[in-house]
């Protein structure tokens, strides 16, 4: 990647000379824009010296949470398990230095999901054009979320792109650990909409089945009753298939994401695991944006679009919405979004002028909340799923107690059921 030559007046109005790295003259101008400077020359790269107009002199654009391109893609979503490999491929290429172009381009290459694989060209030829990689993949929503791309364009502008690939990756893995603990959700499932309405086709079968005998008819009759009552057994397990389904597909929407998020985080086993788990990676994300010198505000809403929980931008974004140049991180962080004891360790880094490592105390302590809420999350989880399939299976032999033992014996021995000794009385 190219380095370009800039000369810049700061928000004090010191001119400053330097370099900035990036594939082209713009993507170096709006990185140099976001990092509070007013880039009055650019020159170097792979482009002739441009002058910048009035646009770069604007004041402080808004970061971007989304592509500045309205061209969207929708395809089907992909798995973490996915997403994991491909960023951890991803963050290994360019930690040895290959460009993000090649490097898409050599992935795609060995990937059999036929819309990643597009998707993966494509933004290849994009960035091999000088667009940024967020940018590029930002047009595919459904593959990738607005937390990878706002990871993407935090590790751009702050120069820890390598780094911000190797997290999206951890992240990836670690959801897809934590779904895989709780796949006993789906023998409940299977225990509570399948099995229950089978034990009441056969029961009801069988009864049916004694009665013919007691009829006289009694060839053929249990296979016959079975199959005069399976039209409305498959019709049960049709209708509760197709809705399970349809409820999975409508709540895992890309446009039902934020809803998804905001009940995640008021969920009672889960939410807290939720929290910690964004605010460690949010601290993470303003520790590496400040080490690049970007102003406080601006690297807090990079930081917030950063964070892979919807709701906890939104918030994070509003507590951030009051700052202004020269605003201190501290200011926003005060509330019941962090921890008094965070707020308190960031004041003093920003009086002792390390406010990167305050924030990394804030990251380590957020991942140990982290990991101790997963843990709760995965005991109380394991415990609830017990609960729950201990409920489904109790039904079940309810049921079969129910409509069959009791309703057999009620068939045999008629209105005698009351006498204990289920001995015939004597008629004088």
């Amino acid at each position: 990647m190219p380095y370009f030559r800039y000369t810049a007046e700061d928000t004090g109005g010191r001119m400053l000379d330097g370099t900035v790295e990036a594939n082209t003259v713009d993507q170096a101008t709006y990185a140099l824009h976001l990092r509070g400077l007013r880039v009055t020359s650019i020159s170097g790269g792979p482009a002739p010296i441009a002058t910048v107009g009035p646009a770069a002199s604007a004041p402080h654009a808004p970061v971007r949470a989304t592509a500045p391109s309205l061209l969207v893609t929708r395809t089907r979503s992909i798995s973490d398990a996915s997403r994991h490999f491909l960023f951890l491929q991803l963050s290994q290429q360019l930690k040895a230095g290959i460009a993000p172009s090649q490097a898409l381009q050599t992935i795609a290459r060995h990937l059999r999901l036929p819309e990643l694989h597009e998707a993966l060209l494509a933004a290849s030829r994009e960035t091999a054009e000088g667009k940024p990689l967020s940018d590029a993949l930002a047009r595919y929503p459904d593959l990738f979320p607005s937390n990878v791309v706002g990871s993407l364009r935090a590790g751009e502008v702050g120069g820890f792109l390598p780094q911000a690939a190797e997290v999206l990756a951890e992240q990836a893995g670690t959801a897809h650990r934590f779904k895989r603990f709780f796949w006993f959700v789906w023998v409940l499932a299977a225990n509570a909409l399948i099995a229950i309405p089978m034990m009441f086709w056969l029961t009801r079968s069988l009864l049916g089945a004694y009665d013919r005998y007691e009829a006289g008819s009694g060839e053929g009759a249990i296979p016959s009753e079975m199959m005069a009552r399976l039209p409305v057994l498959l019709a049960v397990l049709v209708f509760i298939t197709f809705l399970v389904f349809f409820l999975r597909w409508w709540f895992g929407r890309l446009e039902m994401r934020g809803l998804r998020h905001r009940l995640g985080l008021k969920w009672p086993i889960f939410g807290a695991r939720a929290r910690h788990e964004n605010l460690s990676y949010f601290s993470w994300v303003l520790s590496m944006i400040s080490r690049s010198g970007i102003v406080p505000n601006v690297a807090w809403a990079l930081a917030a679009n950063a964070v892979p929980n919807d709701a906890v931008r939104d918030e994070l974004l509003v507590a951030g919405a009051k700052m202004r140049e020269g605003s201190r991180l501290s200011e926003a962080m005060v509330g019941t979004l962090f921890p008094e004891q965070f707020v308190g360790a960031v004041a003093t880094g920003e009086m002792v002028g390390d406010v990167p490592g305050a924030l990394d105390q804030m990251t380590l302590a957020g991942k140990a909340e982290f990991e101790t809420a997963q843990t709760y999350a995965k005991v109380r989880g394991g415990c609830w799923g017990a609960l729950a399939l201990a409920v489904t299976s109790g039904i079940l032999l309810i049921l079969f107690f129910k409509f069959w033992y009791q309703d057999l014996v009620h068939k045999v021995i008629g209105d005698d059921i009351s006498n204990p000794t289920f001995e015939t009385p004597v008629s004088e």
